[in-house]
Order: C-alpha cells, then structure tokens, then sequence
C-alpha cells in the first residue's frame, strides 16, 4: 500500500502564514456619490472611514446626504473615457493631499492657510478658494487611486469624487441649450406650403 507523503503539521502552518496577503481594493462608482476618506499622518496612505474601513476614523459624513464613507484603499475604478477624479478637503482649512493612480503620483492639491473653515458638505468646500482641492484628468483605462496627506492639522477626513469628461457634442448642447438645438435642427418648409404638399 503507498503512503502518501505529508507536511509535518508546523511546517504547513508556517507556509500558510508566510503566503504573502492579498491586497483588498475597493471599487468605486463613476459619476457617483462624493467618498469620504480619512488620515492621520503626513506621507501615509488615507483609509477609508469606519466601519466601511476597519482601518479608518469614524467620519462625520456630509449633512447634503451626498457622499458614502470610502471602503478600504486602494479605491479602484475601470472608465471607457476621459475621467475627472476631485480631490477637496473639508472642515478646518490647512490640509492639502497627494494623489496617486496606479502606484504614480499624478499631482498635489495645493498648499493653503490655516484658520477657518467650510463645513463638513464637500460642495460648498470646493466652492471656497481658501481651501485645499483640485481635479486631475486620468486617462481611460483601470484606475487605482491612492492619497497621502501633505500637510495636516490634525487626524480628520476629506472627500472625492470621480465624474466621466462629458463628449464635445454634450459641451455643444449645453453651451446653446436644447431649445436652441431643435431651433437649428429643425427642416424648415418653404413659405406658403402646408404639409404634405408637393414642392
């Protein structure tokens, strides 16, 4: 009778937990709600909030009701088209955030003052020019992004948001308006025929 060969018991159990861990990412939806994130040191990836990131702070999301907490980052993303991904801080001005797609930094919101703030809804924060925030163009393709703060106050929250880039004919529509389109569009008849007549 064969016997079959066997790992002794404490040399399985360390292979187990010498196997490297998958790396979770969470997926995010495009052109959909605002993603409260949070952080705690300058130059550390930002977590998700809890509970949605066991990791993260427990945030106080926006009283618009317009944003969900992020899960765990990375926070990955897969778009036919152009993307506009916008980064803003919130609450306390001060902080400002480096943005990473796919393991590259692909630039910084920028550097403000201290003193004041804008509330905890990242719309009107966006709105204010004496806050940190900024929009960054990614390609189409497979997004992976990351944040490092670069500056803090101290440990809080922030938000982002990913919107398509809408197409030129969208741009065109909603630069003259639709009434104005069907205006252009429409065939015009000849004066003095009614319809159904022969020219």
């Amino acid at each position: 009778m064969l016997q079959r060969n066997r790992l002794p018991v404490f040399f399985a159990i360390s292979l187990v937990f010498s196997l490297p861990k998958a790396v979770h990412a969470e997926s995010i939806t495009v052109n959909g709600p605002w993603y409260e994130f949070s952080f705690a040191q300058v130059g550390q990836d930002a977590s998700g909030c809890f509970p949605a990131d066991a990791n993260g702070i427990d945030c106080i999301p926006s009283p618009s009701g317009n944003s969900v907490s992020a899960g765990t980052a990375p926070w990955v993303y897969t778009s036919q088209s152009d993307t506009v991904l916008t980064v803003t801080d919130v609450s306390l001005r001060g902080d400002a955030f480096e943005v990473f797609d796919n393991g590259v930094s692909i630039g910084t919101t920028p550097t403000v003052a201290t003193g004041g703030g804008c509330g905890d809804d990242p719309v009107p924060c966006l709105a204010d020019p004496l806050v940190s925030h900024k929009s960054f163009l990614l390609a189409p393709g497979n997004s992976s992004i990351a944040i490092q703060p670069t500056a803090i106050l101290a440990p809080g929250s922030a938000y982002f948001q990913v919107e398509t880039v809408p197409e030129p004919s969208t741009i065109f529509l909603n630069a003259i308006g639709l009434p104005a389109f069907f205006a252009l569009s429409r065939k015009q008849r000849p004066p003095g025929k009614k319809r159904g007549e022969a020219p």
